[in-house]
Order: structure tokens, then C-alpha cells, then sequence
């Protein structure tokens, strides 16, 4: 029969966690010419300049420095040395807006000699020369409803430096929340795609145009939120090498995004190694490290991993967030410790649901966690309650196409199955099937799994049940003769992973012959036949 798919993506296993929190985006820039023209107490306002300078550098030994003398010179101000810190916190998160909102709080302390020992009412006041700016607007909420209007993009601006200009307002496409289901999804992304086209034509193509980028990077990572990868790789190819020559926040946006989008084509390796140069680049930052630890979880590394989640809690101040408490629990779970990780993911889905009621499909995400968890400490019946759950709100706001849908759909037949349902396990398994066989990110791995499980499912209800109610693994075959081109579309058919998975495909089509010809159907059984024998045929070779 051969053997097992070698090269195993990490990621898909239950070892992994089936749906981890994911690559998390930040926003790493802010404006200079923003914190120009302050005429009283130079001194403070100048190591505020220098501390934007500091972060768009990614300069991290001279950022603490900074931040420890904006605090000593503010030392005698009434409240604003923690304003200092406050704002110096701000940077280190790169949230514009949050530094625009301290910085305009602070300049007023600092406004007047006569109103120095008393804090005036938060607020930006007027400029104090041209060259001031006002703080950066908050970012768009995107809309959640289907019916509300698709955000359009910010005009372009005419910043003094605007290749240093990078602000939330830029990114309306990938801020969307996309949660209208495959449709409405896809017609919001058709829509994205007609103003890009446009902004291309405009600039002529050329990469270099700083308007251009913006939207290409925008664009990119709202395919990647689609999971049409495919698309996405071709934009960040577009953009990467003129985003690594400009540096940060340029090139830090950019790779983080990138990271994601590897990481969902189940290229952890270069997931990591994207994640380690955003590292390398840029001050110690949550989020950073929070990415690091859902890559090294997915590659196995689940000690490391959990040593980034805990310095991620660790630069925010100590007191975990839900977030947090999702990320280690997930890796505890990996590492054996259930009865740690399983109290830890039911505070983590409660808080996530009283919090962030506005994002059900991460609330989803945390749901398949939870599963995964009670799966793995033998309570599979739980399990299929909170993948039943999983799958719904996948179905509501992304659609049965998308991957995690699919992933959902396959833990709650692994739970079905071990909670002794096979027939119910079977049809959670067609739906399973039919997206891993279409996704961009197909896998030999998960595909080949897939179909092992599909004969065990048969098999076991061969003699228990009658032969109407056995599953049929015809109902396969679509999904099946997909997943055969999807393979050969992407070279994945033409080495020894391939091949056993060929072999595989080769068995269940000869088995569904088989039915076929037990139902008295000769001419299907015979096509079906012919194309197992073309299939094995295929498979010996690479193997």
C-alpha cells in the first residue's frame, strides 16, 4: 500500500491546534512632520521627534534611551511623565493614533509657563506654526452588516516625507471585516479589485509611487484574509523588493503580512524566518512575539513557542489579555498539559465573547480550539458541540469554501467519529474534503488523511449497519477529481508525497467501482475502475 506522505505540515495536525490565532497584524508607523513646530520647552518636544525617528528606524537601543529622558525631562510637569511613558508605549505599538492623542495631551501640559503646573482638558490645541500637523484620524470601523457601505480609501496625502508615511486610514481593504458570507465577501473584494485597477492605470504601474504601494499591500492582505492566496502571492511579489529597499515601516508591514500569508500555505519555515527579520528590524513588540510563537507552534516547537507568548505578556506589562490566554493555552495543550489548557481556553472563549462580540469569526476560531482541546482529553461529545458551533459561524461569515470552514468541518468528524457516529462523521467529512480539495493551499498531507479516514468510515459501518445507510464514497468523487488537478496545477503530483497520495486516490476510486458494480451500475463502474487503474498506474513510479 506504500507509505504516509512525508513533509507533514505541522500546522494541520491536532498537535498544532486546527485553528491557532494566526499571524496578527500592527500598524508600525508614525508621522514626524507631525510633531513639528512646538515652540516652548524644546528640549522635551525634541526627544519626542527623536523618539518617532527612533521607531520608524526600528532603532530599539536608542528608543529606550529616549523614552527614560522623556520621562526625566517631564519630571517636573504635573502628570506628564506618565503621559511620557505613556506616549512612549504608543510608539513602541506603533499606534498612530494613540501618539497623535498623547502627544496633542502632553504639548498642552506643556503649552504655557502659566498653565505648567496644571493640566488643561485633553485636546489638541491649534498649530503653533505651518509646519504642525494635526494627529492622525482613528482607523475606519469596517462595517459588519452586509447591507452597510463598503469603506472606500483615503485620498492620498502630501506628507513632507511620504515615504515614511504609513497609517491605518491607508489599509481600508484589509481592515474590512469581511463577514457577509462567500457572496457578499466576494462581491466586496470584486469591488476592491476594480478601485485597485483603477490606482494602477493612474500611477502606470509604477511600483514606486508610494499611493501605489499603499494599495498593493492593501489589496494583498485582503486577499490573504480571503484565503485567496494564489492572488496574494502575486501582489507581495509585486511589492516586496521596493518595500525592503525603503526600510521601515515599509518593509516591516510587509513582511508581517507576508508571514501571514505563508503561514496559511503551510510554509511555516518561511513564516518564521519572515518573522525573525521583522524582529531584527524593528523595537521589542507584542505582537512580534506573539507571531513567532504561532509559528514555532505550528513547526512543533511548542517549548519556544510558549516562551514567545509568555515575553508577549511580558512587554504588555504582565497581565495576560484574552488573546494571550488563547495563545498559551493552545500551547499548552501541545505540550500535553490539557488540564491546564482546557479551564484556560473556557475563560479565554468567555471573554472573547463579552469583548469582541463584533468578531465572530475569530469567536469561531477559539470555539475549534476549545474542541480541539476536549477532543484530545477524550470528551468528544463536547467537542462536537464546539465544532458544531465553529462550523456554523464559519458558514454565516465566510462561507462552506473556505478553509476554515474546512478545517472545522474536520474536526467535527474526527470528533463524530471517536464518539462512536460514523455515518454522521462521513457526511462532516464530504464537506471536509471538498474544501481541501479546491483551497489554494492544498496539502498531500491532509488530503491523504482525509481519504484514510473516508474507507475507515466505510469500512466500520460495513457489517454494523445496512448496506442503504453505509457511506457511499461516490459521493468523494467530485472532490476527489478536483483535488487530482489541483495537485497537477501546482507540480504537487510529480514526487513521492504525490505519489502516495495518488495510490490513495487510486484505492477509494476502485473502491467506489466496487459499489458501483454491486448496485448493477456497469458503465460507471467501469469509469471508475478505469480511473483507479490510471491512478495506480501514476503512483508506482514516484514512490
Amino acid at each position: 500500500r506504500g507509505g504516509r506522505p512525508r513533509g507533514r505540515p505541522v500546522a494541520w495536525g491536532p498537535s498544532a491546534g486546527r485553528q491557532p490565532r494566526g499571524i496578527q497584524r500592527r500598524h508600525v508607523s508614525l508621522q514626524p512632520s507631525a510633531m513639528a513646530g512646538w515652540t516652548p520647552h524644546r528640549d522635551v518636544l525634541a526627544a519626542v521627534e527623536s523618539l518617532g525617528s527612533a521607531t520608524l528606524r526600528g532603532d530599539g537601543e536608542a528608543f529606550e534611551a529616549l523614552v527614560l529622558e522623556l520621562r526625566a525631562r517631564c519630571a517636573d510637569v504635573s502628570t506628564s511623565s506618565d503621559l511620557a511613558q505613556q506616549l512612549g508605549q504608543a510608539a513602541l505599538r506603533g499606534d498612530a493614533t494613540a501618539f497623535g492623542r498623547l502627544e496633542g495631551q502632553l504639548r498642552d501640559l506643556l503649552g504655557t509657563e502659566a498653565t505648567f503646573s496644571q493640566p488643561r482638558a485633553a485636546g489638541r490645541p491649534a498649530a503653533a506654526s505651518p509646519a504642525a500637523a494635526p494627529p492622525p484620524p482613528p482607523p475606519p470601523t469596517a462595517p459588519v452588516a452586509s447591507r452597510a457601505p463598503v469603506p472606500k480609501r483615503a485620498p492620498p496625502q502630501a506628507p513632507d516625507r511620504p515615504g515614511d508615511l504609513l497609517l491605518p486610514e491607508h489599509f481600508v481593504w484589509s481592515e474590512h471585516a469581511f463577514n457577509d458570507g462567500d457572496e457578499g465577501n466576494a462581491r466586496v473584494l470584486r469591488g476592491f479589485e476594480e478601485e485597485y485597477a483603477a490606482i494602477v492605470a493612474a500611477k502606470r504601474g509604477d511600483m514606486k509611487d508610494p499611493e501605489l504601494l499603499r494599495a498593493t499591500l492593501d489589496l494583498a492582505t485582503a486577499y490573504v484574509k480571503n484565503y485567496a492566496l494564489d492572488k496574494a502571492d502575486q501582489m507581495f511579489s509585486k511589492a516586496i523588493d521596493e518595500c525592503r529597499e525603503r526600510g521601515p515601516p515599509w518593509n516591516i508591514k510587509c513582511l508581517q503580512d507576508l508571514a501571514t500569508l505563508r503561514f496559511k500555505q503551510n510554509r511555516q519555515p518561511d513564516c518564521a524566518e519572515l518573522l525573525e527579520e521583522v524582529a531584527a528590524n524593528s523595537p521589542p513588540h507584542p505582537a512580534t512575539q506573539e507571531n513567532l510563537g504561532t509559528a514555532y507552534n505550528s513547526m512543533g516547537e511548542h517549548r519556544l513557542a510558549l516562551e514567545c507568548f509568555e515575553k508577549a505578556v511580558e512587554l504588555r506589562g504582565g497581565t495576560p489579555v484574552k488573546e494571550d490566554l488563547w495563545n498559551i493555552a493552545i500551547a499548552k495543550k501541545n505540550l500535553g498539559e490539557t488540564h491546564v489548557a482546557t479551564p484556560m481556553l473556557e475563560v479565554a472563549l468567555a471573554r472573547f465573547q463579552s469583548e469582541a462580540s463584533e468578531c465572530p469569526v475569530t469567536i469561531a476560531k477559539v470555539h475549534d480550539t476549545l474542541a480541539e482541546c476536549y477532543l484530545v482529553s477524550g470528551r468528544p461529545e463536547d467537542a462536537v458541540d464546539q465544532y458544531r458551533t465553529a462550523a456554523g459561524l464559519f458558514e454565516e461569515h465566510v462561507g462552506k469554501r473556505s478553509p476554515l470552514f474546512g478545517a472545522a468541518a474536520d474536526g467535527l468528524s474526527r470528533s463524530l467519529q471517536a464518539a462512536g457516529r460514523p455515518a454522521e462523521s462521513f457526511d462532516a467529512l464530504v464537506e471536509a474534503l471538498e474544501v481541501q480539495a479546491n483551497m489554494d493551499a492544498i496539502h498531500p498531507t491532509p488530503l491523504y488523511e482525509l481519504l484514510e479516514r473516508a474507507e475507515q468510515l466505510s469500512s466500520a459501518t460495513e457489517e454494523a449497519e445496512a448496506e442503504a445507510v453505509r457511506p457511499d464514497l461516490r459521493r468523494l468523487v467530485p472532490a476527489m477529481e478536483a483535488s487530482v488537478e489541483n495537485l497537477a496545477r501546482r507540480g504537487l503530483d510529480t514526487d513521492g508525497n504525490g505519489g502516495v497520495v495518488l495510490q490513495r486516490l487510486g484505492q477509494v476510486f476502485l473502491a467506489c467501482g466496487d459499489r458501483a458494480a454491486s448496485d448493477g451500475q456497469r458503465t460507471e463502474a467501469r469509469r471508475l475502475q478505469q480511473r483507479a487503474a490510471e491512478l495506480l498506474k501514476r503512483s508506482r513510479p514516484l514512490m
